[in-house]
């Protein structure tokens, strides 16, 4: 089994620009922290930052990690990965998109092979991350306890990068967690 981040190929796809009046209020609901939202979660609005990239994406990129999804990566994803993730409504450009919120986090970071920093403030930063792969339960979709980004997959049937390559979704490349 090999784990993989799930990474937005920004140089390849537009990327998502939330309204600085929306995002100043809402900073806490941005705050993925494997825990639901649900209804406290409010419809943000999105622009695409149009560059040199290629096109807009069928899952893009915004702020630190997050993925947002277009209606057809949605419908793709939302049901094998329903008991993992949630799904939160964002406007973008005028079209309903998703927010994925992943809900499935697993202690999989193996603490005496990773390299660990302190902080000004005492606690402890993961500056060089080494997972325990013998403890991935559910590869599918997830994120490693200890770790605030990013969103991880393994290379297994019914997984996020099996899911985004079987439905020829654009906009993720899977690089191996080693690698990242």
């Amino acid at each position: 089994m090999t784990v993989y981040v799930a990474t937005p190929a920004v140089d390849r796809f537009w990327q998502l620009s939330l309204d600085e009046n929306v995002l100043s209020g809402n900073l806490a609901a941005l705050r993925f922290n494997g825990s639901p939202i649900g209804t406290d979660w409010p419809i943000l609005e999105a622009e695409w930052i149009e560059d040199d990239a290629e096109q807009k994406p069928d899952i893009a990129h915004m702020l630190s990690g997050s993925l947002v999804l277009s209606p057809k990566a949605k419908d793709a994803l939302k049901g094998p990965l329903s008991n993992l993730a949630e799904f939160l409504p964002i406007n973008v450009a005028g079209e309903l998109w998703s927010v994925l919120n992943v809900l499935n986090r697993l202690d999989v970071l193996d603490r005496e092979k990773s390299k660990l920093a302190i902080r000004s403030n005492g606690s402890l930063r993961v500056t060089e991350p080494v997972l325990d792969e013998s403890k991935v339960t559910d590869g599918r979709l997830f994120k490693c306890e200890g770790l605030s980004v990013p969103i991880l997959t393994t290379d297994g049937p019914g997984t996020l990068k099996s899911l985004v390559e079987s439905n020829g979704l654009t906009g993720l490349a899977f690089v191996p967690f080693e690698r990242a």
